[in-house]
């Protein structure tokens, strides 16, 4: 991989466009999932530069958190449930019940009209709005009506790298403009110095977190439960059916020869599999279309920590009893000694690509760029791509400059869970430039 002069962070925060003074009104409705621990202080950062900034928050846990850090939020009422839903919100809340095996759908729909009417009241008053993911109920709200009235919408969402947060004026990972642009662009760009990323903590919210969100989600629920009821029931549902433990597989300690076919499993209810999964449906879909392709050799197959216990992976083991079954390998080094890595979009096939293997992508993901990874389009494709992937002793050399090109048109450098004050200045830079440009 050719090295850049520039490091990764400095490459993340550096201006490409011409910034207006001009002050805007920001509407933030991300402060679920411990992202107020970043927008509240870039919130900061931006009325430092004249700019107004404004939370937006349906749930008491929410609001606790903004207050607690000296931000005065807006909120719905149950009252403001009065509009119909539009096309798209009816498939905000579809996809919100597939995403936990949600049955509370009248609930849900409910609240989506909750929202809705608030954010017809709150919007128009904003000059641009940041959401979380863009799938969310809440975000897929604040964003279409945003859009009605032709305001800036950013979508921030976890990183594809290393501590690093993306944003961007579309959406996030494949529904983002940079996945538009990048396999036109990808290969004017001189590859960056990425080696230079470690590998960074687990994303997800600390258990101390989560136990402190569930409290006050149950505190809600007894002072207003009309209100909070259907959101304690998404999460119970979501997490019911456990029935195995995050125990190790005989197949953790079988060792296999380098240059088998390695499959990283993803979350089956994740939103980027649900939308943007093309063909693949399920990961037994996917599965059976490797054991087609793969004949002979050897696979190896990862249970994704998040669905152990949510997903039934005792049936797919017995289905595919030819597969080498693993939960806690470690997964760079399985990475590293594959012949290739099969995904469909998961975040594992860009960090793969890091680690220079060579990739199958079968769904529509942001790096899913023709000559730096093989697409398979069809269960018959997959097995033409992964004789093209495995023939490789590494990615191909355009890999390293799709990699470049998405780390530094949109990601931003910071820690979401232990943010630094140079982290929120690239931050608050990036939603200023994005939304004043």
């Amino acid at each position: 991989m050719t090295r850049s002069t520039s490091s990764p962070a400095a490459v993340a925060s550096a201006p490409s466009a011409a910034v207006s003074t001009a002050p805007r009104r920001f509407l933030i409705a991300a402060c679920d999932d411990g992202a107020q621990r970043i927008f509240v202080p870039a919130g900061r950062r931006l009325r430092e530069r004249g700019h107004v900034v404004t939370h937006f928050a349906p749930f008491l846990r929410d609001r606790y958190f903004l207050r607690r850090a000296g931000e005065s939020p807006l909120w719905p009422t149950w009252s403001d449930a009065t509009a119909d839903l539009p096309p798209e919100l009816e498939a905000a809340v579809a996809l919100r019940a597939k995403t936990g095996g949600i049955s509370a759908v009248r609930d849900l729909r409910r609240f989506a009209r909750v929202l809705l009417a608030a954010a017809h009241r709150y919007v128009p008053e904003f000059d641009a709005v940041v959401v979380w993911n863009g799938y969310e109920l809440r975000a897929a709200t604040v964003a279409y009506v945003a859009r009605l009235h032709n305001l800036p919408v950013l979508v921030a969402e976890n990183g594809l790298f290393p501590q690093t947060v993306q944003l961007d004026r579309d959406g996030a990972n494949a529904a983002s403009a940079t996945a538009r642009v990048i396999a036109t662009q990808a290969a004017t760009h001189d590859p960056l110095a990425l080696a230079d990323v470690a590998a960074g903590p687990d994303p997800s919210a600390p258990a101390w977190f989560r136990a402190g969100v569930t409290l006050l989600e149950w505190a809600e629920a007894l002072w207003r439960p009309g209100w909070a009821r259907f959101s304690l029931r998404c999460r119970w549902e979501e997490g019911r059916g456990r029935t195995e433990h995050a125990g190790a597989l005989p197949g953790d300690a079988v060792e296999l020869e380098p240059g088998y076919v390695f499959v990283p499993l993803q979350v089956h209810d994740d939103t980027q599999l649900l939308c943007h999964g093309e063909w693949v449906d399920s990961m037994a879909t996917l599965l059976d279309a490797v054991a087609h392709a793969a004949g002979a050799r050897p696979v190896m197959v990862r249970e994704h920590p998040a669905d152990v216990g949510r997903a039934d992976y005792a049936v797919l083991r017995k289905q595919f009893p030819q597969f080498t079954w693993t939960r806690r390998r470690d997964l760079d080094a399985s990475m590293r000694a594959a012949g290739a890595v099969v995904t469909v979009n998961s975040t594992v096939g860009l960090t793969a690509l890091r680690l220079g293997r060579p990739v199958v992508v079968c769904g529509h993901a942001v790096y899913g760029v023709d000559g730096a990874v093989e697409r398979a389009l069809s269960p018959a494709d997959v097995g033409r791509a992964l004789d093209v992937a495995l023939a490789r002793t590494q990615a191909p050399a355009l890999a390293s400059c799709v990699l470049g090109h998405l780390y530094e048109n949109q990601h931003v450098a910071l820690d979401r869970w232990q943010p630094d004050d140079a982290g929120i200045a690239r931050l608050a830079h990036r939603i200023e430039e994005l939304a004043c440009r």
